[in-house]
């Protein structure tokens, strides 16, 4: 017998994806709603990176972001399908849900946010829709005639747009491309094949993909910005400090799809800390994620990867963060 929970907010376009994938698969479920300011102990234990809902709890297992729980309710139940089954056309899906997952900052920005920060998020979603009013030209559904999994990610801005407008009073991804490789082309596995596993796998790529801005900003800019992505950037290592236990890979001991996002903190952040001379990642802040790094650039499949012509790598990083420097004011005469 099947158990699955679901731990959400009614209010939230991230559970609702969720349900709505539950629903087109027939899958019998139990909601739990969970109170933003008292979240309780099955959430804290399900989802102890990010604390956040929707967590997905299939026989006993959680699985966290909500279009990461998409997939794997399409790849894990009956019924029907919620990707497109061409592999090309599920680049495209992944794409624009992907595009739609990262204005949720200008939709939260635009209607709830004041000032700087609103109007930025305005501009943001102003281009956004424009991106939008041209893709969706005589078409009903993002890819094909069907609606899908990027249909369920334009929750946001199908529905939940609308409602934050009337409540406020306002009328090419890499990881993307990983998965379509893996997809058309023979070869070994990147993603796993246990569908738990791949879920794990997707999670954490995302979970380190979502850091590119802040390592950018810890190791290249100045100011203000530097040092609030220098503490995102230590919170994200006390995070891997503990998640890479006794682990060489981050999923499945084999090198895979989770472990090619992760060239970002396993090789490039080395890059960036020699150029800016910021060191944050210490062997005595965080021994284990040291100790993972230096294995995870000696492992045979990163070594053979490895870019070439690395002092040129090094002196470009170099004269960029010479670049970012303020310069010295004129001494007054």
């Amino acid at each position: 017998m099947e158990q699955v929970k679901l731990l959400g907010f009614w209010y939230s376009p991230f559970s609702h994806r969720v349900e709505w994938a539950l629903k087109i698969k027939g899958v019998k479920y139990e909601y739990i709603e969970e109170d933003r300011n008292n979240k309780s102990s099955l959430l804290l234990q399900s989802n102890p990176i990010h604390k956040k809902i929707p967590v997905l709890i299939h026989n006993g297992k959680p699985i966290c972001e909500s279009m990461v729980i998409v997939e794997y309710i399409d790849e894990t139940f009956e019924g029907p399908s919620i990707l497109p089954k061409d592999p090309y056309d599920r680049a495209l899906a992944r794409f624009w849900a992907k595009f739609l997952d990262d204005k949720v900052g200008a939709v939260v920005s635009t209607f709830i946010r004041k000032g700087e920060e609103q109007e930025k998020g305005k501009e943001e979603a102003c281009e956004m829709l424009k991106v939008l009013d041209n893709e969706l030209k005589d078409k009903k559904f993002f890819v094909g005639d069907k609606f899908g999994f990027a249909d369920i990610a334009a929750n946001l801005v199908g529905y939940w747009l609308g409602i934050f407008q009337e409540a406020s009073g306002f009328s090419h991804n890499i990881m993307v491309i990983l998965e379509y490789i893996d997809e058309i082309f023979e070869g070994p596995s990147i993603l796993p094949k246990d569908p738990h596993d791949r879920a794990l796998a997707r999670f954490w790529a995302k979970f380190l993909d979502d850091k590119v801005a802040a390592v950018v900003n810890a190791f290249l800019r100045k100011g203000e910005e530097h040092e609030k992505a220098k503490e995102e950037i230590c919170e994200m290592l006390k995070i891997l400090d503990n998640e890479l236990k006794d682990k060489k890979l981050f999923v499945a001991n084999k090198f895979g799809y989770a472990d090619m996002a992760a060239n970002l903190v396993g090789l490039w952040m080395g890059f960036f800390e020699e150029a800016s001379g910021v060191v944050l990642a210490t062997n005595e802040k965080f021994p284990i994620f040291c100790a993972w790094r230096d294995a995870y650039n000696n492992c045979s499949q990163v070594k053979e990867y490895l870019p070439s012509r690395i002092g040129e790598l090094l002196a470009f990083y170099q004269d960029l963060v010479r670049a970012q420097a303020p310069t010295s004011a004129t001494p007054q005469k």
